[in-house]
């Protein structure tokens, strides 16, 4: 498909597309848009195409469909009156009016829609509350729900809508269900105007209320532009859901917090893991790809690090330069063969820089990516307490006490403090399973590990 400047000779075939369009829109439960006013006018279409500002989509020597476009400040006056909420930018913008498809193609208003916006970077629209056809394209292609606006045609309010290029992208991996760290993320990048988003997995594990993480992610999926990938935490959900055989369904407090977690898991949550792929590669216009995993391209619980001979292997062999890779908890940039791979941290349970929440910024640099570590403080105090009157504190006591030194600390891992409590229960009783070690074995490497937990009342 390609979009030109509509012509006086194609004046018909517009109509009969409009005409189309109005037929479709009541037939799909939309008739107060264009029906009762026979929406738009062949005069205002004529006086578009003379002002340079119709234009017209076309497939195979066919015009498949139409729209209005125009570029400046403040050109339309009824986005001037906003009611229920604000524009995200106050900056010049495209915006675009009266599109409408053939019906013969499929797909004609997306593309019709990313050519305006690759000529602007800055794209306003507004459609009827009934619309829903038009409201799923729009979020579809990453337009931000901004307030009601009302129009020259009909006194129905408009739903209006905005997307905007600032060439930033948030990158987030390990939130782990700590959704008090994730929301202090998202309060950043919010206020820098972000609005496009890559999650590279582990969304739920050790912290309490795990719903209120996932109603922050499909929050977020319904009204951004959003990337999830797999991690190593939703295969546990998924083995726990359809494996008779799952090993960890029945341990003891050792797996008491993925249990929690599980307990209050629905069908939805589970469909959603069940979608998400362990490595993907991400396309932006005009950039290089890049690809993005949980912990490597092909395991997701393969740890990728600085100075590891695996990893260099794998960066040597990926088709890509720019490699995202969350898993280690542990935030950093590291360059190897002329590839780079780059780890945002952990929201929830980062290890190293004092325990805050950590996420990555991604910005273009000419055809490259540019990049900003982010580190922030946030109210941990809010989370134990929340641990602790969750119930999750005495379901996974020693799990949660790990956590909670981690959450402050920075230091150590939960995978350090259980391997630990394994080799204790080797040296004494021969060996154990991961999933149901003895409390005191997890009791005398809590201890050996963290000796400031036995001056706190847990």
């Amino acid at each position: 498909m390609e979009i030109r400047h509509a012509v006086k000779e194609d004046i018909h075939e517009i109509m009969r597309i409009y005409e189309y369009a109005r037929r479709f829109m009541a037939e799909h439960g939309n008739p107060d848009q264009w029906g009762p006013t026979n929406w738009p006018p062949e005069a205002l279409i004529r006086q578009d195409i003379a002002n340079g500002s119709s234009y017209v989509c076309i497939h195979e020597d066919k015009i498949v469909g139409t729209f209005f476009f125009e570029m400046g400040k403040e050109i339309e006056p009824a986005y001037c009156a906003l009611e229920g909420g604000v524009w995200m930018e106050d900056s010049p913008y495209g915006v675009i009016h009266r599109l409408a498809g053939s019906g013969a193609v499929h797909g004609v208003g997306s593309f019709c829609v990313e050519w305006a916006y690759r000529q602007c970077g800055h794209l306003r629209m507004d459609t009827h509350g009934d619309n829903y056809v038009m409201q799923n394209l729009l979020k579809k292609s990453g337009f931000v729900h901004c307030g009601t606006v009302y129009v020259e045609e009909d006194d129905h309010p408009r739903m209006a809508y905005e997307k905007i290029s600032n060439n930033k992208i948030a990158v987030i991996s390990d939130i782990h269900g700590n959704y008090i760290a994730f929301q202090r993320c998202l309060s950043y990048v919010l206020g820098e105007g972000i609005r496009t988003f890559i999650f590279l997995g582990d969304y739920l594990g050790e912290f309490p209320y795990p719903q209120k993480t996932m109603e922050i992610l499909y929050s977020l999926k319904e009204k951004y532009t959003c990337f999830f990938l797999r991690g190593n935490k939703e295969d546990y959900w998924l083995d726990r859901k359809y494996n008779e055989n799952c090993i960890w369904k029945n341990g003891n407090t050792t797996v008491g917090a993925m249990k929690y977690c599980y307990e209050n898991l629905t069908d939805k949550d589970i469909s959603f893991f069940e979608s998400l792929p362990i490595c993907r590669e991400i396309l932006f216009d005009g950039m290089e790809p890049i690809l993005a995993c949980h912990g490597s391209p092909d395991r997701n619980k393969k740890k990728m690090l600085p100075g590891d001979a695996g990893t260099e292997r794998i960066m040597e062999e990926c088709g890509r330069r720019y490699i995202l890779c969350g898993h280690t908890h542990i935030q950093g940039v590291f360059s190897h063969g002329g590839k780079v791979l780059l780890n945002p941290g952990s929201a929830g349970a980062a290890l190293g820089g004092g325990g805050k929440a950590q996420f990555m910024i991604l910005n273009k640099d000419g055809e490259g990516w540019g990049h900003q570590l982010i580190s922030l403080d946030y109210d941990k105090e809010s989370v134990v307490k929340e641990m602790k009157e969750s119930g999750l504190w005495d379901a996974a006591p020693y799990w949660c006490r790990v956590t909670r030194h981690v959450m402050l600390t920075g230091e150590l891992s939960q995978g350090m403090v259980l391997g630990r409590a394994m080799e204790l229960c080797a040296e004494e009783a021969g060996g154990c399973d991961w999933y149901n070690i003895p409390e005191k074995y997890w009791e005398e490497a809590v201890n050996e590990l963290m000796p400031e937990e036995r001056e706190i009342n847990g």
